[in-house]
């Protein structure tokens, strides 16, 4: 069964070595900071006109942009871009500073709408 969460894109702005698949940054949404686990690199895209560069991305590094699987450690309340464009924003700290620039694009299943917001539950994983 696919674990809650959503599917972001992201710009990697300043990170000091190699993103992988199940790094878990804490990502600051709104008021709350709770740690996502990176599930899966989608795709790298170029970060000015979206185009998808390459599928299933081993690793990403600064000055990357990507579509990424995010899966949170507690519950937690994301907005979609296509519904609230100015909501949709995060911004992920890792070694005492902003590291990447989130925006959600969409909710998985296992996530529920709550008032127009989606919330997605924590991971089933231990």
């Amino acid at each position: 069964m696919e674990e809650a969460g959503f599917t972001a894109q992201m710009i990697i702005l300043n990170h000091p070595g190699q993103i992988c698949a199940g790094y878990a940054p804490v990502l600051d949404c709104h008021t709350a900071h709770i740690a996502y686990k990176f599930a899966e690199l989608k795709e790298k895209i170029d970060c000015r006109s979206g185009k998808k560069l390459e599928d299933g991305s081993k690793f990403l590094k600064s000055g990357d942009a990507a579509i990424v699987d995010m899966v949170p450690e507690k519950p937690m309340c994301v907005e979609s871009f296509s519904d609230y464009p100015l909501l949709s924003h995060f911004a992920v700290r890792d070694v005492r500073q902003t590291v990447l620039w989130v925006s959600s694009k969409h909710p998985r299943e296992g996530c529920w709408s709550w008032q127009g917001h989606q919330v997605c539950p924590e991971s089933s994983e231990g």
